[in-house]
């Protein structure tokens, strides 16, 4: 793989994300969809962020927020306070607060929800201009315009860039990406910053680094890899894990954003586990 336009972002080219390497990141992803021994549940909770419920871009929910979805993002390990997650639900909204809320739209400031509350009126309206079906690669400017934006409008004091990231990837999985600690820091991502969605999409359209054929090499791998660990359903897939019957299709309706989410956060576990 090309690594120029990962300097030219100012990001450190992912070792798992090379050719050599491509049988590695398929083993990642296979065993992030896999369950633990007996089938008590899956080992890691956040293969099931994208499908829970249907997905929260499937077309009767694409343009507000369910409670499905704060299970949802519940299964990568964060959640969102109740105060919060009323907020983006519509439970608690009134004039006072839509109002509140208008007058400090724009601010640069991070407010508190108590003083200017989430407006979910405002939170769909923006929802319903971002396309459900293009990806970040094929985004518009006016796409990311749209996403800073409804960024500004979910960001709280308490709800800071990983939860929001992972409220907005809930809702648009192929334009959005999760943005978490492990992932920032496997491509030394600084915490200020403020543009990695305009540094992926950079990095997604470069013809050198082909990474979107790459993600979608892994996907289809791992889909072939699930299809035959999948029978007889106690076939082992890692250390005290098994083969989800469900991996198959799940895997298969990743999007590129998700499968590099999935690929690089696990190669920071791998690298974390290393260093110790």
């Amino acid at each position: 793989m090309d690594n120029s336009v990962w300097a030219t972002v100012g990001w450190t080219c992912p070792g798992i994300l090379d050719e050599t390497r491509t049988l590695a990141a398929v083993d990642h992803l296979v065993t992030y969809f896999a369950d633990r021994s007996g089938h008590t549940g899956p080992r890691f909770t956040g293969s099931l962020f994208t499908a829970l419920g249907g997905g929260g871009d499937r077309p009767e929910t694409a343009h507000a927020f369910t409670s499905e979805d704060l299970v949802a993002v519940s299964t990568l390990s964060v959640d969102i306070a109740a105060e919060h997650a009323l907020q983006l639900l519509g439970v608690v909204d009134n004039p006072a607060g839509e109002s509140a809320t208008a007058i400090s739209r724009g601010s640069a400031g991070v407010r508190s929800s108590r003083d200017v509350p989430i407006d979910p009126v405002e939170v769909s309206r923006l929802l319903a201009q971002l396309p459900t079906d293009v990806g970040l690669v094929d985004a518009t400017d006016g796409d990311l315009t749209t996403t800073d934006r409804l960024w500004r409008e979910i960001r709280r004091k308490g709800l800071g860039p990983t939860r929001v990231s992972k409220l907005l990837s809930r809702k648009r999985p192929r334009l959005c990406p999760v943005i978490d600690r492990d992932v920032r820091n496997h491509l030394g991502h600084g915490k200020s910053r403020t543009d990695f969605f305009a540094s992926l999409r950079t990095v997604l359209r470069d013809e050198a680094t082909g990474l979107p054929a790459q993600l979608h090499q892994i996907r289809d791998l791992a889909v072939e890899e699930s299809r035959r660990a999948t029978w007889p359903a106690q076939t082992p897939v890692g250390d005290g894990l098994v083969a989800n019957p469900a991996a198959q299709e799940r895997i298969g309706r990743l999007s590129d954003l998700r499968v590099f989410d999935i690929v690089v956060w696990m190669a920071e576990q791998e690298a974390r586990r290393g260093r110790r």
